[in-house]
């Protein structure tokens, strides 16, 4: 079983989520497991119109790190739900990443914008 792997190995698995165009960072009240579900009303509670990222870095526990820059442009949308209970990428065609977060609630009683504090994407070395 592998003890190790080299940083470059761990670095493309973050620059298949970070690279490219059309990322995008979607709110959803459930785990998709399709772009086409992810963008869905039923699933899909925000938006954003981009999405940035800060460059690769040593984590603090032997591996790699990608950090999401805040995103303060996220419109809110109507759902099946009024709960954000995950995190997700896009690109043009894919579902590239999902998360749980922390479950919140929002409305859309207006013009919303939803602002997605930063956060991080870890790769770790294999352990036995």
């Amino acid at each position: 079983m592998a003890v190790w792997s080299n940083d470059n190995v761990m670095n493309k698995a973050l620059f298949a989520i970070s690279s490219g165009d059309n990322r995008k960072l979607v709110l959803l009240s459930t785990d998709p497991t399709t772009k086409a579900l992810a963008t869905s009303t039923g699933f899909c509670c925000g938006l954003s119109t981009h999405l940035d990222f800060n460059a690769l870095a040593n984590d603090l526990v032997s591996g790699r790190v990608l950090w999401v820059k805040k995103t303060t442009d996220i419109a809110g949308r109507k759902c099946s739900t009024k709960w954000i209970t995950h995190v997700g990428i896009i690109d043009a065609s894919t579902l590239l990443f999902l998360t749980k977060c922390s479950t919140r609630s929002y409305t859309t009683a207006g013009p919303d914008l939803i602002n997605a504090s930063s956060w991080s994407i870890s790769v770790y070395d294999p352990t036995t």
